[in-house]
């Protein structure tokens, strides 16, 4: 063994310093290093610590932003809460962060809110977002609806859930309200529909209620008129034959002169009662058929003046019952004309005058006609009677309503308390307006107004001649001047009625035979050959209107006068030559029979006719000797020109050739109080002339 040797030898250090060098250059490599390394750890720390700073930044904005939602927000996994927002907390009212922890279950009133909140975990696991309204429930037990919706955390639902909850509790509330609204109109709309129906079969039932109402009416219009007709007609020839026969026989004997004259006030009454109750069944007809709309109306221009001069000649009897009471008249000068129905138009005045006559003892009843301040033609019927309350003024226009003095009827005895409901029928018929001013002990102001016909002028009324007043129906043509006895068949089914028709035309020096119906009259006229039939159309086996077409188409028979007597509607059209309703004018149907049996034997020179013949072609034609010539003032006129001829004041009877029927206007000229209508048939064949018949085919 070599012995250490401290001396080296100069190779060993050169070796020496080698690998010195090269322990130094791996230091400095490795110091190198880790000065990178180290380098390199504080950066990455740096920007951990910024991340951090960046993450913590970013987790407060977003723990403000939930905490300053007005959204209850919770995570849950597995069904347990692990964290909730303020708001979440709140809704439910609990403490900020005391729900942590705790199953969902808590949030749930019942176990059906929490399967369909289970429901909702199911549509999460299949990549789907729940939404739903649910009822929950807060810490003291309450109930509220909330809306819901849950979505998975990045997509699996493993790692937890987010749900949103809202308390939408009034929306459901008026939701719920809605729906209950909903049914409830649904319901409504099924009752209405079920009630609509059930009124269309009441209104069917109802209009077919009208309709048997209006035959009814019909049918007692004519089952009352005939006896009434009786009632009269025997009451006045009971009433003449006591005075002319009996009530002498009692001169002597005081006792018996009280019991005539008893009787004779009795036989008064009776006709007074029958007119009484013929007012009322012809104010319950007219109302009924204005109301319906089958009333025909016969429109025409019509001035003032003439309309309240006829009036108050209609009226004037009323006056010379109560002569206290005095009639005033002050009509307007240039009033203008206006479009009405003269028939209905004067039956308003009339009532209107007879009501203020009816409550006025003393005084005066006064008509003025004015043009007020809305240029409408206003018409005023003043009365200084007993007035009524202010408070009655609209009522007393309704049907069956009468004034009243506290419980008592002004006038129980009299009116049927219909005319001034069909006076107001009328008036807005013709588009006015109709009132009453009144109060108690002052009298009544009654008001119409009316429209006038635009630019129109008030016409003065013009005198022209016309027919003077009938002559006594008591004077029978005497028997030098007719030799014959004329013989007149009565047709009609009520006993009673033919019976009072014959006595009558007895007492004027007729012979009378009778038939209870169409067919019978038809064999009595083949048999008897009567100068005259009257003639009711409502008859059993065959009726008027059949009797009178076999009539008027044998050759025999077609010549004989007819006049229609009945209380159907539309007996002036039936095709008599004359036309009376029931019930009767005695008068006036004394004065029809001794004119077209008589003809102008009967027509004194005093009785004048103005009478108006129409024509279609020119030249005009020429009269012929014979007829009515001497006792009548004869003129032409063409057809187009009759209208000009009745506004310039023409009164008297418009003669009218059947052939013009289609052209002329007969319900106008039957509607003008003022004309009488002749209806003629044509002249024969070759017959260039035109001859006023001596037995004239009338339609008054």
């Amino acid at each position: 063994m070599e012995p250490a040797n401290p001396i080296r030898r100069a190779g060993d250090f050169e070796a020496l310093f080698a690998e010195n060098r090269m322990l130094r250059d791996e230091i400095r490599v490795a110091r190198q290093a880790a000065e990178i390394t180290a380098q390199m750890v504080v950066e990455q720390f740096e920007k951990t610590e910024a991340m951090q700073c960046r993450l913590w930044e970013a987790n407060e904005e977003l723990t403000a932003i939930l905490e300053s939602s007005m959204i209850g927000i919770a995570l849950v996994k597995e069904r347990v809460i692990l964290k909730g927002n303020n708001k979440f907390h709140e809704l439910f009212g609990y403490v900020p962060g005391e729900l942590a922890g705790h199953s969902v279950s808590c949030l749930h009133p019942n176990k059906e809110s929490y399967l369909a909140m289970g429901e909702g975990y199911r549509r999460l696991a299949q990549g789907e977002r729940f939404r739903q309204i649910l009822e929950l429930k807060r810490r003291d037990e309450t109930r509220f609806w909330a809306r819901i919706n849950g979505c998975m955390l990045s997509g699996n639902v493993a790692r937890g859930s987010v749900w949103m909850f809202e308390d939408v509790t009034a929306e459901h509330e008026a939701q719920t309200a809605l729906v209950q609204a909903r049914e409830i109109a649904e319901r409504a709309e099924h009752d209405l529909r079920a009630s609509y129906v059930e009124l269309e079969q009441a209104n069917r039932r109802l209009q077919q209620l009208d309709q048997l109402k209006s035959d009814f009416l019909s049918s007692v219009s004519h089952e009352l008129r005939t006896p009434l007709t009786s009632i009269r007609g025997f009451s006045q020839l009971v009433g003449r034959e006591f005075g002319r026969s009996f009530a002498p026989l009692a001169k002597d004997d005081p006792g018996l002169q009280k019991k005539a004259a008893r009787i004779e006030e009795n036989i008064e009454i009776v006709l007074k009662e029958s007119e009484r109750l013929t007012r009322l069944i012809n104010d319950v007809l007219d109302l009924a058929k204005i109301e319906s709309g089958r009333n025909e109306w016969h429109d025409a221009p019509m001035q003032v003046e003439a309309w309240l001069q006829n009036a108050a000649e209609v009226t004037a009897g009323l006056f010379e019952e109560k002569p206290a009471v005095r009639l005033q008249l002050d009509i307007g000068a240039g009033l203008p004309s206006f479009i009405g129905d003269a028939d209905r138009m004067l039956q308003v005045l009339v009532n209107l005058v007879s009501n203020a006559v009816k409550f006025t003892d003393s005084g005066s009843v006064g008509l003025h006609a004015f043009l007020n301040r809305e240029g409408l033609i206003q018409v005023d019927v003043r009365d200084s009677g007993i007035g009524f309350p202010p408070e009655e003024a609209e009522t007393i226009f309704d049907k069956f309503q009468q004034a009243r003095q506290g419980d008592t009827l002004l006038d129980r005895p009299k009116g049927t308390g219909l005319g001034l409901a069909i006076c107001r029928e009328i008036i807005e018929r013709h588009g006015g307006r109709i009132w009453a001013q009144s109060e108690p002990g002052r009298g009544s102001v009654f008001s119409l107004t009316l429209l006038p016909v635009p630019g129109s002028l008030a016409e003065v009324a013009k005198g022209v001649a016309g027919v003077t007043p009938a002559p006594d129906p008591s004077r029978a043509p005497a028997a030098s001047d007719k030799p014959d006895r004329k013989k007149v068949l009565v047709a009609d089914d009520d006993p009673s009625v033919c019976d009072y028709f014959a006595q009558l035309l007895q007492e004027q020096g007729y012979e009378v035979i009778t038939a209870a119906d169409g067919q019978a009259a038809l064999e009595a006229a083949r048999v008897q050959q009567p100068d005259l039939i009257t003639m009711d159309l409502a008859m059993p086996v065959m009726d008027g209107y059949t009797a009178i077409a076999r009539l008027r188409d044998d050759p025999v028979l077609g010549r004989i006068p007819i006049m229609v007597i009945s209380a159907l509607p539309g007996w002036e059209k039936a095709g008599g030559n004359l036309a009376m309703g029931k019930p009767l004018d005695e008068q006036r149907f004394v004065e029809n029979i001794h004119l077209l049996l008589h003809g102008a034997d009967y027509v004194r020179s005093d009785r004048k006719l103005q009478l108006l013949v129409l024509y279609d072609e020119h030249p005009a034609p020429t009269l012929m000797a014979g007829g009515y010539t001497a006792a009548c003032d004869v003129g032409f006129c063409p057809v187009a020109e009759l209208s000009a001829r009745i506004r310039a004041g023409f009164q008297g009877m418009v003669v009218v050739p059947a052939d013009l029927l289609g052209k002329v206007d007969i319900g106008f000229l039957d509607a003008t109080p003022s004309l009488e209508v002749m209806i003629v048939p044509v002249p024969a064949a070759g017959d260039k002339a035109f001859a006023v018949p001596a037995q004239p085919q009338a339609l008054p």
